[in-house]
């Protein structure tokens, strides 16, 4: 009887254990749903074949969440970095004075302009010679011309230039120079050998050698001097690989040119005193007008040269005085006459300039060098004398002819932008 109260006890314990574990049956973190299987049941591992560590099996994450479970979804990537803004547009080449290198900013340089300048009529001394050898009469032309050697001449610029190409620039040119000193001289001659008499002329100066015993010394001089103005707006626009600047504007110009002659010698007449004659003449015109001008520039790959030129036109309207001033004195007597005389008329000079070369280029963080050597020249039409001086007459007198100047050199160019 104790030994079956026993087993009717065990039997009671272990129906009380088995309707718990029953009851939790509704745990979702199990197979298809089914109950709960304490670790210790081996009911739940044959039908898996992972493998054994120390006895338990070890799940894949994968395999411990049924399907149909929400999943939190994965984290959004970072957004792509957005691209570098664009290089602000950089103009395919550069004018002759705005090498700005991009659409905005200002620049600067200046010129050394080597010119030899060059006259339509630059006559300064006429002289002809008479002479008679063994009974043969001989005559010679010693005609003397002013000639001038190569100057050095500063030009200057400035400007500005928008992001639209748009912008201003003004420019100043100074030339100023002396010719070279002409000279004549005819001195006393033996008796027999002057027939005729050496003469020399100087514009209205004049003298001639009657006798043998009258020596003639005649010099004269050239002086020349130029201011010149520009102010401008200007377009820079590209086509292809050219980059083309207009400009048009205002140019205001200061031309002055004097001539200086020294003539000693008879006076006119056989057997009168000696003279010493002295003339000037100064011609001044100053004007303004109109100015256009078109810049070219061609970059030559990557290298940092490039090719440029450059064409300028102006028409220049103004006022042309001519002051001339003479004096005569009897050597002898110690007598001086003086003489002057005033002109003042309407004049036109138009000018027309080239310039073409070469540049290097380089640029250094906000700052862009260049340095280009170039063929240069201009022309002012009428814009000088006829290159002889005169003895003023009582009335004034017109400038006379007008003649032609030119310049022909080279210019070399440097600058900056920033």
């Amino acid at each position: 009887m104790p030994r079956g109260f026993g087993f009717a006890v065990g039997a009671l314990v272990l129906s009380c254990l088995a309707g718990p574990v029953s009851a939790q049956s509704s745990n979702p973190y199990m197979p298809g749903g089914g109950g709960y299987y304490p670790y210790f049941m081996p009911a739940y591992y044959p039908s898996y074949s992972a493998p054994m560590a120390g006895g338990y099996p070890i799940i894949p994450v994968a395999a411990q969440a049924p399907p149909g479970l929400p999943v939190a979804a994965p984290a959004p990537a970072a957004p792509p970095a957005l691209p570098a803004p664009p290089a602000p547009p950089v103009s395919a080449s550069l004018p002759i004075d705005s090498p700005t290198g991009s659409r905005g900013g200002f620049y600067t340089g200046g010129s050394v302009m080597l010119y030899v300048p060059h006259f339509q009529n630059n006559l300064g001394i006429a002289a002809s010679s008479t002479t008679t050898t063994g009974g043969i009469n001989g005559s010679n032309s010693l005609n003397q011309f002013y000639s001038y050697d190569l100057s050095v001449s500063p030009r200057l610029w400035l400007g500005y230039q928008g992001d639209s190409g748009l912008g201003v620039r003004t420019r100043w040119w100074h030339f100023e120079q002396a010719s070279q000193e002409q000279g004549v001289a005819f001195p006393a001659v033996k008796p027999g050998l002057l027939t005729g008499g050496n003469s020399v002329t100087i514009g209205l100066l004049t003298d001639t050698q009657f006798t043998e015993n009258d020596p003639i010394h005649a010099v004269a001089q050239d002086h020349l001097h130029l201011d010149v103005w520009d102010f401008e707006a200007t377009d820079e626009l590209a086509a292809g690989r050219w980059s083309l600047l207009f400009a048009g504007g205002i140019r205001y110009a200061h031309l002055s040119q004097g001539q200086n002659a020294n003539l000693t010698g008879d006076d006119f007449t056989v057997g009168v005193s000696p003279t010493t004659q002295v003339g000037f003449v100064g011609h001044n015109f100053s004007g303004v007008g109109p100015t256009l001008a078109l810049d070219a520039h061609r970059p030559l790959g990557d290298s940092g040269f490039a090719l440029f030129g450059g064409l300028r036109g102006a028409v220049l309207f103004g006022r042309d005085r001519v002051n001339e001033f003479g004096s005569s004195t009897d050597l002898m007597n110690n007598v001086t006459t003086n003489s002057s005389s005033l002109n003042s008329e309407l004049g036109v000079v138009p000018v027309l300039e080239y310039e073409i070369g070469i540049e290097w280029a380089r640029t250094m963080g906000r700052y862009r060098f260049f340095f280009r050597p170039a063929f240069a020249g201009e022309v002012w039409f009428g814009g000088a004398t006829d290159g002889m001086v005169g003895l003023p007459t009582p009335t004034p007198t017109s400038k006379g002819p007008a003649a032609n100047l030119g310049f022909i050199g080279m210019s070399l160019n440097t600058g900056f932008t920033f």
